[in-house]
This record gives C-alpha cells, structure tokens and sequence, in this order.
C-alpha cells in the first residue's frame, strides 16, 4: 500500500525527489484527477484497457478526456514497448526559480525495459503558445533530472488518419491487447472480401501487375502501420499511391 502520509501529506502528491517513489506506487490508488463531463467540453470516454487488464488489472478501467486521450489510448495499447499504463497518476511538485510548480501527466507508462515514461497529451497547435512551451520546458527541466522519461504526444500524430480509425476498428474486431500478430490474424479474416472489393480498382489492378501474388501478411502490417485503411472494402488509402511497394515492405 502507499504510504499513509507522504511527504506532501496527500496520498498521490509527491516531491519531484521522490518520483522513484511514486513511480512504483502510482497503481496503488486511483486517478489524483477525476474526469467529469461538462457541457460544451471535451467528451468523455469510458474504455476498457485490455493491456492493462493482462498486465495490472487495477487499472484496466480508464475514464478519459477528449478525443485525443482516445487516440492516446489506442496508441499506448499498440505501442510494444509499454507493459501497463496509468491515466492521471500522481502529481510532483517542484521549485523552478521562485516559482511552485505541481505537475500531473496524462499518462505514467511501465516500459518493456523496466523504466517509466511520462506522457503530455497535447492540442498541436497549443505548442505555439509561449505559455505552453515556457510550463513544458521547466517540466523536461525538472524531469531530466530524475530516471523518468517524458515525452509529449500531439494531437496531429495521435488522430492521424488513417491510423486512428484503423487503431479503432482493429481494437473492436481483436479480444486481446492490439499487436501487430493480431492485426495480421483480423486482416487475413477478411482479405478474400478486400480482393473482391477491390479487384475491379486501378489501383488492385495496379498492385497485381507488380506482383501477381498480393501477400495479405504484408498488406496487414501496412494496415498496422497506419498506411492502408483497416475498413477493408474501402479503396487502398494514398499512402499506396506514390508507392505500390512502401519502404520496408516486402513483396510476396
């Protein structure tokens, strides 16, 4: 259990010099911020994390905020190197110059490695705020000084399209965490339908002149990988436009 009183004589509430600490107690107590719905506001979302569920079950019910939480959330169940994941973990507190700050993350991440990352979730275009950028700078800051990492997620890269509905239909279709062996299983379900959706296409047709054997294998990790649309009988995205073989990809 946690500490009954910690130094800050509040249970989630932590000196920057005991974020070691923190780290390893934040899946003892709840959220230190509740999210509620307010009209006019961001949605709120209740999600199930399935990674979580396998890995630290206590927290496999998540309540988040907006729609670029949402994206976050189908990108750190995606993301290999996180294990378990926590919404609003603790908050830290520490002096910059004259100035007390509190800081509380979006998300704490236990990595594959044993490490913890912190994770901002941010409006893109928020990051053109000098306010923003002064508060983001004094928390890497203070953060550069500890073992944990942090890192800001953009809403640009968090709801890319098609990668974010993708992200979306494949965690609908799967009962398990979202990985790229998954996604592989989900689209070779389906692929006989996609070929037959797609053959009278230009850009199908186009596909079997390069390879008369289209692998459906190597068409689900470009699903995986955001490039191709995961709505199976919808046409092949623009990312197989400028190239009918992507870097990386292999023909079969």
């Amino acid at each position: 259990m946690p500490r009954k009183k910690p130094p800050t004589g509040k249970v989630g509430v932590y000196l920057l010099r005991d974020i070691a600490i923190a780290v390893l107690e934040a899946h003892l107590f709840p959220p230190v911020r509740k999210i509620v719905s307010r009209r006019g506001g961001p949605k709120k979302h209740e999600v199930t994390s399935r990674k979580n569920k396998k890995n630290m079950p206590a927290l496999s019910r998540i309540t988040l905020e907006g729609d670029y939480e949402l994206g976050a959330f189908y990108w750190l169940e995606s993301n290999s190197a996180i294990v378990w994941y926590k919404h609003q973990p603790f908050t830290i507190r520490f002096n910059d110059g004259e100035l007390t700050i509190s800081y509380t993350s979006d998300f704490l991440a236990k990595m594959e490695d044993g490490s913890f990352t912190l994770y901002e979730v941010k409006k893109s275009n928020s990051l053109e705020d000098k306010d923003v950028q002064a508060r983001l700078k004094s928390i890497r800051k203070a953060l550069s000084k500890t073992s944990v990492r942090f890192e800001v997620l953009t809403s640009d890269e968090l709801n890319a399209q098609p990668k974010f509905d993708t992200l979306a239909s494949l965690y609908g279709q799967t009962s398990t965490a979202i990985t790229q062996k998954k996604v592989i299983e989900t689209a070779k379900r389906e692929f006989l339908l996609s070929l037959k959706y797609l053959g009278g296409s230009a850009k199908m047709k186009a596909l079997k002149s390069v390879s008369p054997f289209v692998c459906e294998a190597g068409l689900a990790v470009a699903i995986f990988d955001g490039l191709v649309t995961s709505k199976y009988r919808l046409p092949i995205c623009d990312g197989f436009d400028v190239s009918l073989t992507p870097a990386g990809y292999e023909e079969c």
